[in-house]
C-alpha cells in the first residue's frame, strides 16, 4: 500500500496518461470491492471509467 494518502475527489483534474490518473482508477476499483469474475465486475469498471472520463472532460472545460 502507498504511504501517501489519496483523497477521493469527484472530478479529478488529471490529464489522460497521467500516472496519478492510473492510481486513482486503481484506488476506485479497489474501493468498489470488485471481485474477479463477478457479474457486476465490468459494470463497476465501466462506471469508474465513465466517472474518470467525465472528471477529465470537466477539468478541460
Amino acid at each position: 500500500m502507498s504511504s501517501t494518502p489519496v483523497l477521493p475527489s469527484p472530478a479529478p483534474s488529471v490529464r489522460p496518461g497521467d500516472p496519478k490518473s492510473f492510481f486513482h482508477v486503481k484506488k476506485l476499483v479497489g474501493e468498489a470491492g470488485l471481485i474477479r469474475r463477478r457479474p457486476g465486475h465490468y459494470l463497476g469498471i465501466g462506471i469508474v471509467l465513465a466517472a474518470l472520463l467525465a472528471g477529465t472532460v470537466a477539468g478541460m472545460l
